[in-house]
C-alpha cells in the first residue's frame, strides 16, 4: 500500500474517533450540569417544604411577624438542627445546623443527605445556646440566590435600610439581630473570635467592621450584648469572604 493510501487510512481513522472524543466530552458536560442543576433543584425544594415549619404570617399587615418554629418537628428530619435563621423579605428562611466538622454542612443540607448547595451551620466551637460572646453562622454564595447569597445586597444603604434586622429563633428563646457591620475580608484571616478576652478587644473587633463596612448603622453595641456573624463567599478577589454582624436582641 503506498504511503499516501495509508496517510489517507490514518485520516478517516483519527476522524472517527476524533467524532467520538468530541462527543463523549459533551455528554460529559451536559451531564455534570444535569447534576449541577438537578441537585440545586432538589435543595431548593427541600428548604421550601422544611420552611413550612414556620408559621408563617397571615394577613399582610403582619409580613415582619416572626415565625414560630416546632423544633421538636423539625429534629425529625434535621436531628442536628440548633436554630432558625429568618430575614423577612428575603430568600434567609433556613434551618441552622451544627456539626463537629465545619467541612460536613459545604456538601449536605441539614438533614445530612448530600448535596453541594449545603446548608447554614454555626461553627463548631460555637455554643448550640448562642451563650458565646460572637456565634458564627455559614453558609454558600449561589447562582440561584439561595443560602447567604443575598448578603451580597447590604452593600447598597437603601437595602439595609429595609432590611435592618433579622430573626434567630432557638429552642429556647427567639432574638432580633440588630445588623450593625458588613464588610470584605479575605478568608485566609483568621476565623472570628467566639470570645472576647477583653472589653477592648470587643470594641476592636467592632471598629475594625465598622470601618470597613458596606453599609451604615448606628446600632449601639455594650460589653455584654451578644454578636452573630453571618458569612459567605463573595468575588471581590481570589478566596474573599463576606461578614454580616448584628448584636442578638432577646425577644419577651
Amino acid at each position: 500500500m503506498s504511503r499516501s493510501k495509508k496517510a489517507r487510512k490514518k485520516r478517516h481513522i483519527a476522524f472517527p474517533l476524533c467524532v467520538v472524543s468530541c462527543f463523549l466530552a459533551i455528554d460529559f458536560f451536559a451531564f455534570g450540569l444535569f447534576f449541577e442543576l438537578t441537585s440545586r433543584s432538589e435543595s431548593h425544594k427541600f428548604y421550601e417544604t422544611l420552611a413550612t415549619r414556620t408559621v408563617q404570617p397571615s394577613s399582610a399587615s403582619a409580613v415582619k411577624m416572626t415565625p414560630q418554629i416546632d423544633f421538636q418537628n423539625l429534629k425529625v428530619t434535621c436531628p442536628s438542627a440548633v436554630a432558625w435563621i429568618y430575614s423577612s423579605g428575603t430568600p434567609i428562611d433556613y434551618p441552622v445546623v451544627q456539626a463537629k466538622d465545619n467541612k460536613f454542612y459545604l456538601s449536605h443540607r441539614a438533614d445530612n443527605t448530600s448535596n453541594e448547595n449545603g446548608a447554614v451551620f454555626l461553627n463548631k466551637s460555637n455554643s448550640p445556646n448562642f451563650t458565646d460572646d460572637n456565634s458564627i453562622l455559614f453558609a454558600h454564595h449561589l447562582a440561584t440566590g439561595d443560602m447567604f447569597t443575598s448578603l451580597e445586597k447590604y452593600r447598597d444603604q437603601a437595602y439595609y435600610k429595609e432590611h435592618p434586622t433579622m430573626d434567630l429563633m432557638t429552642p429556647s428563646a427567639t432574638y432580633k439581630v440588630e445588623l450593625i457591620a458588613g464588610y470584605v475580608l479575605d478568608g485566609d484571616s483568621p476565623i472570628f473570635p467566639t470570645r472576647f478576652a477583653t472589653v477592648e478587644a470587643q470594641e476592636q473587633f467592632l471598629q475594625n467592621a465598622r470601618k470597613h463596612s458596606v453599609f451604615t448603622s448606628k446600632v449601639q453595641v455594650t460589653p455584654k450584648d451578644r454578636l452573630l456573624t453571618l458569612c459567605t463567599c463573595t468575588y471581590d478577589f481570589d478566596n474573599a469572604r463576606l461578614a454580616v454582624i448584628g448584636k442578638l436582641v432577646k425577644q419577651s
